[in-house]
C-alpha cells in the first residue's frame, strides 16, 4: 500500500529522496521532518527511522536518536546497524559505559557477529583496556578472517602497548587481504617510524597517498618522518599539504552549515 499512497502529493519513496537530498546539505531539521512524513506513510520502513536517527545524531540530539533506533530494534530485534548506532549516539551522550552495555547486549543477541565484537574492542581501547580490546577483535577475527578493520584494530591497539612487531604483522596480514588499502598503508608507515625505520616508513606512507592523496593525517605522517631525516624542506611541504586539505575539509564544512 505505502508504495503508492501519497502524502501532500508524495509517495513514501520521494519524501525519502528529499530527506536524503536535504541531509547531504546538512538540513537536518528538514530531513528529519521529510522522514516523518515517510513514517506517516509507511510506520515500519526502518530504513526511515534509521536515516531520522542519524540526523538527530548530526544535530547531537543523541536521546531522540536513542528512541528512533530503539523503535527499529522492536521491530527487528537483530538489527546490527540499529545496534551499531545507538552505540554511537550513547556515546554522544557521554556514556561510554552504556554503549559498552550497548554491544554486550548486541553480542547477547547474535554472539556470531564479528562487527559487534570488532566495535567493542574499539570502544574498549579507548578507555584504556588494551588487553581486552585485543581479546575482542581477535573474536572478530576467529568469525572472520578477512575482516580488514578489525586487523588493523589490533594492530593499533598493539602499538598503544609497544608491541610494534606483532603491530607490523597485522597490516601486513591487511594488506595481503586487500593491498589497496591506503589505511593499512599509513598505520604499518606510523608503525615503522615508531621502530625509527624512517625511510620505510616514508615508502608506505607514499604508497597510501597513491591510493588516498587527500588524506591530510598522512601527509602529515609523512612529514614528521622527513623531518627525523633532516629532511626539512620537503617535510614543510608536506606539513603545507597536510593544512591546506584539513582546513579545506572544514571550510567546506562551515559552507555546508550555512546554506
Amino acid at each position: 500500500m505505502g508504495l503508492f499512497k501519497k502524502l501532500e502529493g508524495k509517495t513514501a519513496e520521494e519524501w525519502f529522496e528529499k530527506g536524503d537530498a536535504l541531509g547531504k546539505l546538512g538540513k537536518h531539521q528538514e530531513e528529519i521532518e521529510c522522514y516523518n512524513k515517510v513514517l506517516e506513510i509507511k510506520p515500519h520502513d526502518t530504513m526511515a527511522r534509521l536515516r531520522k536517527g542519524l540526523a538527530f545524531i548530526a544535530l547531537k540530539e543523541y536521546q531522540e536518536a536513542i528512541r528512533c533506533f530503539d523503535q527499529v530494534l522492536e521491530l527487528e530485534p537483530g538489527d546490527v546497524t540499529a545496534w551499531s548506532l545507538k552505540s554511537i549516539a550513547l556515546r554522544g551522550l557521554g556514556g561510554l559505559q552504556k554503549e559498552l552495555e550497548c554491544y554486550d547486549e548486541m553480542l547477547e543477541a547474535k554472539p556470531d557477529d564479528a562487527m559487534a565484537w570488532n566495535f567493542k574492542g574499539g570502544a574498549l581501547r579507548e578507555v584504556g583496556k588494551y588487553q581486552e580490546a585485543i581479546t575482542c577483535f581477535d573474536k572478530a577475527l576467529e568469525i572472520k578472517p578477512d575482516y580488514v578493520v578489525a586487523r588493523l584494530n589490533k594492530g593499533v591497539t598493539l602499538g598503544k602497548l609497544g608491541r610494534h612487531q606483532e603491530e607490523l604483522k597485522c597490516y601486513d596480514k591487511a594488506l595481503k587481504i586487500n593491498p589497496n588499502n591506503a589505511m593499512a598503508w599509513s598505520v604499518k608507515g606510523a608503525a615503522l617510524g615508531e621502530l625509527g625505520k624512517y625511510q620505510e616508513a616514508i615508502k608506505c606512507y607514499d604508497k597510501s597517498l597513491e591510493i588516498s592523496p587527500d588524506s591530510s593525517v598522512t601527509w602529515s605522517f609523512k612529514g614528521a618522518a622527513l623531518v627525523k631525516l633532516s629532511r626539512h624542506q620537503e617535510a614543510k611541504e608536506c606539513y603545507d599539504r597536510a593544512s591546506a586539505l584539513y582546513f579545506g575539509h572544514k571550510k567546506a564544512d562551515l559552507i555546508h552549515q550555512k546554506d
